[in-house]
């Protein structure tokens, strides 16, 4: 329960912050950092000029006037709440780099988020996906990846975007496994299978097929009743693995709505391509240029 009197708190602290224009030249463009009491990192970074870094405590205000703590799931804004909820504590702002222009504090943000992974940020920085951090073997793989040409057929592929779930898990593996809402794949494995055919999930990140393992059945997963998880092997396909997708991916607006897709690998007239059977109105062939 929080005290009925950590709202009139928060607006004191606010009122306390006086950015007047002065302050706001010496700012300009500027990276923040929020600090619960007492911590050594932060639990929210963020940039901008003039008030933003006074706007979140005035969310958190209007919050806290219309709904109960409790209810409040913003990491950001329960943290905000949490610093005032002891006695004579208040959160820490700190400027981390001031007088800066627009692309070099959209820099400084995403490096800091990327390194420190506050709790209070949903979302990597501005281009961390293009220019972010990433470990000098991922960026090998990602550098020398070859143009997807399978030399031979897959009659069914699922292919998803493990990008998140790699940064949360640290696994590749678990990562693609997943916990997907996948009622379509599983009736699709089920009618693939029962022909004989071999299924194979492929997880990609930024493009690049980073795990792949031949999927022998989706399972209920612990996250919840219309979750579910894939159950097989890892395989190490040499046509399918460290490639770039691109070509396959870049045209679907269910791939780019965060979907997975079922795609098939095969020939037509002799020429190598690829059909997406689940994620596009229209299955057509395509081939690979």
């Amino acid at each position: 329960m929080i005290p009925s009197n950590v709202l009139h708190r928060i607006s004191e602290f606010v009122q306390k912050k006086t950015i007047d224009s002065l302050v706001a030249e010496d700012l300009r463009n500027y990276v923040y950092a929020l600090y619960a009491p007492g911590e050594k990192f932060p639990f929210y970074v963020g940039k901008g000029v003039g008030e933003r870094v006074l706007h979140h405590f005035a969310e958190t205000i209007i919050e806290l006037s219309r709904t109960s703590a409790s209810t409040i799931d913003s990491m950001k804004l329960r943290s905000i709440i949490d610093s005032f909820d002891r006695s004579d504590s208040e959160p820490q702002i700190r400027i981390i780099r001031r007088n800066l222009d627009e692309d070099q504090a959209e820099a400084v943000e995403g490096a800091l988020i990327d390194v420190l992974q506050p709790p209070g940020n949903k979302v990597r920085g501005l281009h961390s996906v293009q220019n972010g951090m990433i470990s000098l073997d991922e960026l090998i793989i990602e550098k020398g990846a070859k143009p997807l040409a399978p030399k031979t057929d897959y009659g069914r592929i699922y292919l998803f975007n493990i990008e998140k779930g790699h940064a949360e898990r640290k696994s590749y593996d678990i990562a693609l496994r997943g916990h997907w809402k996948s009622n379509r794949f599983i009736r699709d494995l089920a009618k693939y299978r029962a022909g004989g055919g071999r299924a194979f999930a492929v997880g990609l990140i930024r493009g690049i097929s980073r795990h792949v393992i031949e999927v022998e059945s989706w399972q209920p997963s612990e996250f919840g009743p219309d979750r579910f998880q894939m159950v097989g092997p890892e395989v190490a396909d040499a046509d399918l693995l460290h490639k770039r997708w691109s070509q396959v991916i870049k045209e679907s607006g269910f791939w780019k709505r965060g979907n997975g897709l079922v795609v098939e690998l095969t020939r037509d007239l002799g020429r190598s391509g690829f059909r997406i059977l689940h994620g596009e109105k229209q299955v057509r062939f395509r081939p690979f240029e």
